[in-house]
């Protein structure tokens, strides 16, 4: 009897022991979770561009680059549009090019040119450059002409606001619109353009 209570004993420590283990990679696996993902759930929230940490998790286990998708929902908060994660989500695994749809629906709205979401990334999804149709497109209401600085490839200026994916820099006297080679640069880094296509500068930071 009694060692059939002993047996009973250490049946019970171990699966205590067990449930105890499970718990705590539970918690492990949830605490690098929330390390991997504050950052960007942090930045998107600041720009009110809110991302659940659910988001995040099922993007991630989706294998979609939930960094670029958190980035182009934030670049669209600021450019005054209305896109959720799910919309963003669903394009790039269908394999179109978020952030080139997102900048093509900023500048069109800009622009005053009509082009919704689903328009703008059916033309990409044809493999259309739906972003330089738009920047090529007549704006509705014309505007005085802006001179443009003559930027060539490793010009140097400085952003004015920081920049996500695209923004604006400026160089010498003159503000331009710019697109960001690679992270986040923050308001006032020197930057320099690391290539020119048509419209579009691209530039990254410059190295002291």
């Amino acid at each position: 009897m009694a060692n059939i209570m002993l047996q009973t004993g250490d049946a019970a420590k171990a699966v205590l022991t067990v449930v105890l283990v499970i718990i705590a990679l539970a918690f492990l696996v949830f605490f690098l979770l929330f390390l991997k993902f504050f950052r960007l759930w942090l930045q998107a929230k600041l720009s009110c561009a809110e991302v659940s940490y659910a988001e995040l998790i099922g993007m991630y286990l989706r294998h979609s680059d939930y960094h670029t998708i958190v980035l182009c929902r934030i670049m669209a908060v600021q450019g005054g549009l209305t896109l959720s994660v799910r919309d963003l989500e669903s394009h790039y695994l269908a394999g179109g090019r978020v952030a080139d749809v997102v900048r093509a629906l900023i500048v069109a709205k800009k622009k005053k040119i009509d082009l919704s979401w689903e328009d703008a990334t059916a033309m990409d999804i044809e493999g259309r450059d739906v972003l330089a149709e738009v920047e090529g497109s007549p704006s509705d209401e014309a505007e005085p002409a802006v001179e443009k600085p003559e930027l060539h490839f490793g010009h140097v200026g400085r952003v004015v606001s920081m920049l996500e994916l695209a923004g604006q820099a400026k160089f010498g006297d003159a503000t331009v619109d710019v697109v960001a080679e690679g992270p986040v640069i923050e308001e006032g880094t020197r930057v320099v353009v690391a290539e020119i296509r048509g419209d579009r500068i691209v530039v990254r930071t410059a190295e002291d």
